[in-house]
């Protein structure tokens, strides 16, 4: 995966999350993830260092399907399956907004 590239993937569960995550990790990718047991301080600078491209990969286990606005997303990955479409549209969203 090119260095340069903004990440945000989805993943199944927390155990997902945080496997995908490592997975990046070991192969020398700066990652990090959020579920919904972050905690609130945690998380903003986990999505600070996320917006300025510190962190290349961030993994989520539904928590920034809805409502999270990053512009500098470049790429999404999707490793949750969903049967609503809705809710796919509201993941690939993330990236495909100007």
């Amino acid at each position: 995966m090119p260095c340069w590239l903004s990440v945000l993937y989805f993943a199944v569960d927390v155990e997902h999350t945080k496997a995908l995550c490592k997975r990046f990790q070991e192969e020398g990718i700066k990652a990090e993830f959020v579920t919904g047991m972050t905690d609130k301080e945690e998380r903003r600078q986990i999505l600070k260092r996320f917006a300025s491209k510190e962190t290349k990969v961030l993994v989520n286990c539904a928590v920034l399907t809805e409502g999270f606005d990053e512009p500098k997303i470049e790429t999404i990955l999707m490793a949750r399956p969903t049967k609503s479409g809705i809710l796919y549209q509201q993941m690939v969203g993330r990236g495909t907004r100007k």
